[in-house]
């Protein structure tokens, strides 16, 4: 059964979970590696595409100190397409 993960600062030891707040991920483990002590972090994140660089401030994301996997909420994934030049649409041009 998953468990949440919460913003507090409970132990995964302690059987308690953690959120980040914002996020509606509920996750037992890391999907990477099998660990139990994800951590939620909040922090600013880069990203490049086709030599583009693009960035997002204060981005909430969970992340496995043991693999270094990252693991996305919905609204984080909504924040990095919108700031992605690979999920922009192109323009049309107008013929006069």
């Amino acid at each position: 059964m998953a468990t949440k993960i919460a913003s507090t600062s409970s132990s995964p030891a302690s059987g308690r979970s953690r959120r980040a707040p914002g996020s509606e991920l509920s996750l037992a483990a890391c999907p990477a590696c099998g660990s139990l002590s994800l951590e939620a972090v909040e922090r600013d994140w880069t990203g490049t595409w086709s030599g583009q660089s693009y960035s997002i401030p204060n981005l909430r994301f969970f992340e496995c100190p043991s693999c270094g996997e990252r693991i996305y909420s919905p609204e984080a994934m909504r924040r990095i397409q919108a700031a992605s030049p690979a999920f922009r649409k192109p323009r049309l041009r107008r013929s006069a």
